[in-house]
């Protein structure tokens, strides 16, 4: 057991007696990206620009120009993916919510840059703060942070070791989520099959003058979604008024649920009823639709209590007892790309109330309809049960590999 000791900063703990302390600002230089929007991007452009985002390595789009180039590692200053840290190398671009650590000259010889890049991330997750404008680690505040740092050679060898483990965790983190996409696509499938044809695959089938169902059992129906539910649009209190909420009127907006979820009960924060009297929302009986006209449009959840909603959702109550709640929530659930066709806005795309309540879809008969939801209740329960399972092996692999890395770039544990 080497000998340790009390590096002075209470989330690292003790280190290995020959690592030695020292700020940020020390070691690095530290710059920022600037404002880059999707209008400055060019399809012929070579040089990437990075950005908050995490997907394609945090990349959404290319320049002609670059304003950076060499080794670096970045780290997103704030938001949701606020301290995700990446090495950077090449010519690139970055917005101004990258930050940007270069190493100082007189480092360059004697520092590994994979070993500081994993520092850096343990560094970043641990000190962000949280604001009402979200997480964030500033500059300023990246600037000043003290971290441990080990001899040249250890560095090498804990960055060697690391890049190892984290590259096979990785690949079998790519794996389980290849498998989850593949067990949604079933999923996806097999509620897309039994609403459009039913359960008896020896059923007849007749055409029809709608494109996207071609086909459909003899017996069913299509139908104008006005004919099956009443539509009513929601609506927001006055921002500003103290007295709209934090009341006990459950009001939901599209943030606050996914269609996944099947069912919702409440949204982050309720109205009171002056709030609810102020504005044009309507109380959804329980057993309603919630549908998404915009930002996503197509979320659909069923309400699992009496409830309200703003203007970016639509309620669809039955208008009687041939319409079940659960068969159509199961119909539009697959419907999200049709539906997006019939959005229009410069802004975001919207679907009207007139457009949606017009959109013909199909109509078995009520004893169908309940035949069919009952059948995909089942089936979708035991693939959400092994896509749940497949989620809780990816939180615990990246709770392993963030832990891998703490313990090795903090010293707690030796190569």
């Amino acid at each position: 057991m080497r000998e340790m000791k009390d590096s002075g900063i209470e989330w690292i703990g003790d280190i290995p007696k020959n690592w030695i302390v020292m700020p940020i600002k020390y070691y690095f230089s530290v710059g920022r990206g600037r404002v880059i929007s999707v209008n400055d991007l060019h399809d012929d452009g070579k040089y990437p620009v990075y950005s908050s985002q995490t997907e394609n390595n945090g990349c959404f789009g290319y320049l002609r120009t670059y304003d950076f180039s060499g080794p670096a590692i970045t780290w997103t200053t704030d938001g949701a993916k606020a301290g995700t840290v990446f090495f950077r190398d090449g010519k690139y671009n970055c917005t101004n919510v990258c930050g940007i650590l270069k190493i100082k000259n007189q480092y360059k010889q004697t520092s590994d840059l994979h070993f500081l890049t994993y520092a850096i991330s343990v560094v970043a997750f641990a000190n962000k703060r949280y604001d009402i404008n979200g997480f964030k680690i500033m500059n300023n505040e990246m600037a000043n942070i003290r971290y441990a740092i080990p001899p040249y050679e250890e560095q090498q060898k804990i960055a060697t070791f690391l890049d190892k483990k984290c590259t096979e965790i990785d690949a079998l983190t790519k794996d389980i989520e290849k498998q989850i996409e593949n067990l949604q696509q079933y999923k996806k499938s097999v509620i897309t099959e039994s609403v459009t044809k039913g359960l008896d695959p020896n059923v007849e089938m007749k055409s029809t003058d709608n494109k996207w169902f071609s086909k459909i059992p003899t017996s069913w129906s299509l139908k104008p979604i006005k004919y099956l539910f009443d539509i009513v649009s929601g609506s927001t209190p006055l921002s500003t008024e103290s007295s709209f909420w934090d009341g006990d009127v459950k009001w939901v907006t599209p943030a606050d649920f996914k269609t996944e979820d099947m069912y919702v009960s409440e949204g982050k924060r309720n109205i009171t009823t002056a709030g609810y009297r102020s504005c044009s929302t309507s109380i959804l009986p329980k057993d309603s639709i919630i549908f998404t006209k915009r930002a996503p449009i197509g979320t659909v959840a069923i309400s699992s209590e009496e409830l309200c909603t703003n203007q970016g959702c639509l309620g669809l109550i039955p208008k009687n007892s041939e319409v079940d709640t659960k068969f159509f929530y199961f119909v539009f659930s697959v419907f999200q790309e049709f539906f997006e066709l019939y959005g229009s806005g410069t802004t975001f795309k919207e679907i009207s109330a007139s457009v949606f309540s017009n959109l013909r879809f199909v109509c078995p008969s009520i004893k169908e309809q309940k035949s069919i939801a009952e059948h995909l209740d089942d089936v979708c329960l035991r693939i959400n049960s092994v896509i749940k399972s497949k989620q809780q092996q990816l939180t615990t692999l990246a709770d392993y590999k963030k832990s891998l890395i703490f313990e090795y770039v903090t010293g707690k544990k030796e190569v």
